[in-house]
């Protein structure tokens, strides 16, 4: 609540009234929601806020831990917050200010993993070809083998080295079809905790329609076994693609 005040001065007959001066009645403010600690992957930002009440306060944010004001983070004076990108885990905390004081909030901790395809990037080209976009770049194909890098990392195959497609096919003497490929196991650098999983699918029509999981081949964990699928005699004219994705 706020109060107005002012001061009357009386001398020989004349009135002189003062201006009226406000005091304000402020509260000390109170965090009301921390921030809370996040994961994010290397190269990433990560949104942090809090929620206070009380008078209005002025918002800081700070790295570091909380109370540690020696790291205050430029222009961050709202209550929510995005980090820089990050490369390294990083704590990150907030001071709420009015004329009645001042709160500190708890750090929040950022954890910064590695990112499992930059990972693999970083073993795969030398400095100077990871600074070049057109060799390492996500969509490059540096070896042109029509298999974008990240389409490289997701196969399990060299992007500086031409391979034959991963899916193999040949027709037999009774004019059957025959698709082998082998199922990688997700091993080394970039794929620690990560799974392959691989699908062959099919359509009848290129321009039009969906495709469709062949049976028995809807999802084939990597474990570098071989697989083959042999058509039917007599099946009709069809189009195949062998999809692949890892988990997590």
């Amino acid at each position: 609540m706020n109060k107005n005040y002012w001061v009357r001065v009386t001398k020989g007959g004349v009135i002189q009234n003062s201006n009226r001066a406000t005091v304000m009645i402020a509260t000390l403010p109170v965090i009301t929601s921390q921030p809370v600690s996040t994961n994010i992957t290397s190269g990433s930002t990560a949104n942090l806020s809090i929620t206070t009440s009380g008078t209005t306060p002025a918002i800081q944010w700070y790295q570091g831990s909380s109370g540690v004001t020696t790291n205050p983070v430029s222009g961050a004076t709202a209550p929510s917050f995005t980090t820089p990108v990050l490369s390294s885990t990083t704590s990150y905390w907030a001071r709420a200010t009015n004329p009645a004081g001042f709160v500190n909030s708890n750090s929040a901790t950022v954890t910064v993993t590695a990112d499992p395809y930059q990972q693999w990037r970083a073993a795969q080209f030398s400095p100077a070809q990871l600074a070049n976009q057109l060799v390492s770049g996500n969509s490059a194909d540096p070896d042109g083998d029509s298999r974008s890098n990240e389409d490289e990392y997701a196969f399990g195959t060299p992007p500086l080295t031409r391979e034959p497609s991963p899916l193999q096919i040949s027709v037999n003497g009774s004019n059957q079809v025959s698709l082998t490929f082998t199922a990688k196991l997700a091993s080394g650098t970039g794929y620690t905790g990560r799974t392959r999983h691989y699908a062959l699918e099919r359509r009848t029509d290129l321009s039009s329609g969906t495709w469709a999981p062949v049976a028995g081949f809807e999802d084939i964990v990597g474990g570098n076994q071989t697989l083959n699928h042999v058509t039917p005699p007599g099946s009709p004219r069809a189009f195949y693609v062998l999809r692949v994705w890892l988990t997590p």
